[in-house]
């Protein structure tokens, strides 16, 4: 009796484990996106705001820094619909800046600065 107990706990734990995955994917905000610092220096900030709106809020890297031939997953906590475009903002350890304007992030999933 307790083999067929565990048996069932098991496969219930697993059946719930399995809808959990396939709903955070499925809720997964579309405008999230792979950054990609192929600058050759270290990224120290990334900014990322909607094109109509000209503060930058805060750093998304927060106390990280991205190391060159690194990637980092940018997530979106809330999606706003028709909100696609995006300028996205990175300064390097040596304080030069990059920018991309009007970046459609509901498109594109990669963002290389070079």
């Amino acid at each position: 009796m307790r083999s067929w107990f565990s048996s069932r706990v098991a496969g219930a734990v697993l059946a719930l484990l399995m809808v959990v995955v396939t709903t955070s994917t499925a809720f997964a905000d579309p405008r999230d996106f792979t950054l990609v610092n192929s600058t050759g220096t270290i990224l120290s900030e990334v900014y990322v705001s909607p094109s109509n709106v000209t503060d930058w809020g805060e750093d998304v890297l927060g106390r990280d820094v991205l190391m060159p031939d690194e990637t980092v997953e940018i997530v979106f906590q809330k999606f706003t619909p028709g909100n696609c475009l995006y300028d996205v903002k990175v300064i390097t350890d040596e304080g030069n800046e990059g920018l991309l304007t009007q970046v459609n992030l509901c498109e594109t999933h990669t963002v290389t600065f070079n």
